[in-house]
């Protein structure tokens, strides 16, 4: 990757305690970042990074948020 190269990033949310999404649910949800984005497919394997989870607060309901994006 080269500076200013464009990456996806997304959120993934569950319902608080809910086990951690699969690594395939994570790298499909970077998937259809990249695809709403229009960058091209994943040259290979996508590799991503994950960040959480976050309790957060929607609407009154308790939420785990994972933050992922491509590397």
């Amino acid at each position: 990757m080269t500076p200013g190269t464009p990456i996806a990033l997304t959120t993934v949310r569950v319902p608080h305690g809910d086990p951690r999404p699969s690594e395939a649910d994570l790298r499909r949800a970077v998937e259809r970042d990249r695809e709403l984005l229009r960058l091209p497919p994943a040259n290979g394997v996508l590799e991503i990074a994950v960040a959480g989870p976050y309790q957060i607060l929607v609407d009154g309901r308790e939420i785990d948020e994972y933050v992922v994006w491509e590397r």
